[in-house]
């Protein structure tokens, strides 16, 4: 799914992923644990069917297509 990306999504993608990575290894001194990162990170990145923008596709699931996305980088 990620090679599917164009190169400029791909390259947010990844720097989002370093980025909440880095701000989750600081998380004994900033106090954002996994919960709090989610809790402040994902309304901003999940929409509801109401929210979605005319250039997204209502059909595909948007909390799919970012557990699909996270997954990849979990290694």
């Amino acid at each position: 799914m990620l090679q599917q990306l164009p190169t400029h999504h791909h390259n947010n993608l990844r720097y989002l992923i370093k980025f909440l990575r880095e701000l989750w290894s600081r998380s004994h001194t900033n106090k954002m644990t996994l919960r709090n990162i989610a809790l402040v990170v994902t309304p901003n990145l999940i929409w509801g069917p109401d929210q979605l923008g005319a250039s997204v596709d209502p059909n595909m699931s948007t909390l799919g297509r970012n557990r699909s996305l996270t997954a990849d980088y979990r290694t």
